[in-house]
């Protein structure tokens, strides 16, 4: 495509792992994955940086994602602000869906008809630390709209297997016994 394809995708990925630490060691006690996203004509990846508590009887394993770092690709930023508190957003919105964003339907109907019944991240549960990365560009500007949500479930997905080996393939992450903590 006309915004470099394999180019500004591969720009992304190295931007994002070499700010997210991905090639470094991380802390003891704690992983990082990696996952990348192209759509509306942008490039997203995120690195993200995680700890997973050993299971308890029954309770879910509590991961807690302590940074995330994204960069993205949209060509010229017209708004830079505005683009790093939506990648935020969209961060944090992604978050919650990964781990708890699940409709049940009950009789033909949802039983979440609202935000009072359906599941969404606390403040305690977000990363203390969202770090959002531009690729400098004089290329007309793409969407940028929501891309950087789906990003954040792959790259927890790929940090989980990394701690645990346990491969998630499917959202939410609660259905498989992991919740934020």
């Amino acid at each position: 495509n006309a915004r470099g394809g394999f180019e500004s995708d591969c720009t992304v990925l190295r931007l994002a792992a070499g700010r997210g630490g991905f090639a470094q060691r991380p802390p003891e006690g704690r992983v990082r994955g990696l996952a990348a996203h192209y759509t509306f004509g942008s490039y997203c990846a995120q690195v993200v940086e995680l700890s997973v508590t050993p299971a308890a009887g029954t309770a879910p394993r509590r991961v807690t994602v302590h940074a995330v770092t994204c960069a993205l690709d949209c060509g010229l930023v017209v708004n830079r602000s505005g683009l790093e508190a939506q990648a935020q957003g969209g961060i944090i919105d992604g978050l919650g869906h990964a781990f708890f964003g699940a409709i049940t339907i009950d009789r033909g109907r949802a039983v979440e008809g609202n935000f009072d019944r359906y599941r969404l991240i606390r403040h305690r549960e977000a990363p203390r630390a969202i770090d959002v990365h531009v690729v400098p560009s004089t290329l007309r500007p793409t969407g940028f709209g929501e891309i950087a949500v789906p990003v954040i479930a792959p790259a927890i997905a790929n940090a989980i297997a990394a701690a645990t080996g346990q491969r998630l393939r499917r959202t939410p992450f609660l259905r498989d016994g992991y919740t934020l903590g």
